[in-house]
């Protein structure tokens, strides 16, 4: 009965966890872009797709290596022909925001992320301009203060 007890626990905190990590993906996404992605989903769909193919074929173990690789390779294949659209300074600010925030700044920095929303705004738009940006959006500030 304890076993019972367990096993029930952890699968629901394991199902749990899976639901946080898919709500806050689109969470994030929504609150830069302004545009609800559903693409989360689908890639999700797709390693599940690919894990149980391949686990009916290779066994669990393979299928537990390949299939997380497979789905990230097409995700990021398809994340580079999204990523070459124009941005406007605020989202380009938010983006920035979001990685530092999670990163810290000079991760911006290293990884050449900055360098890479820099390119994607209008000309003329420099690491400053998008530093002040970032610094004057209102985040969580109730209306009228």
């Amino acid at each position: 009965m304890l076993e019972l007890i367990i096993i029930s626990t952890l699968n629901g905190v394991l199902f749990g966890m899976l639901l946080f990590l898919m709500a806050s993906g689109l969470t994030v996404i929504f609150s830069m872009l302004g545009v609800l992605n559903f693409a989360h989903a689908s890639f999700y769909m797709l390693g599940a797709f690919f894990g149980f193919q391949i686990s009916r074929w290779f066994g669990f173990w393979p299928a537990l290596l390949i299939a997380p690789l497979l789905a990230g390779a097409i995700g990021a294949s398809r994340q580079e022909q999204i990523s070459e659209t124009a941005l406007s300074l605020d989202q380009a600010a938010a983006i920035a925001r979001a990685w530092s925030l999670v990163h810290g700044f000079t991760m911006l920095l290293l990884d050449d992320r900055l360098s890479d929303i820099l390119r994607r705004l209008p000309k003329g738009t420099d690491a400053e301009t998008l530093l002040d940006a970032m610094l004057r959006a209102t985040v969580g500030r109730p209306p009228g203060h």
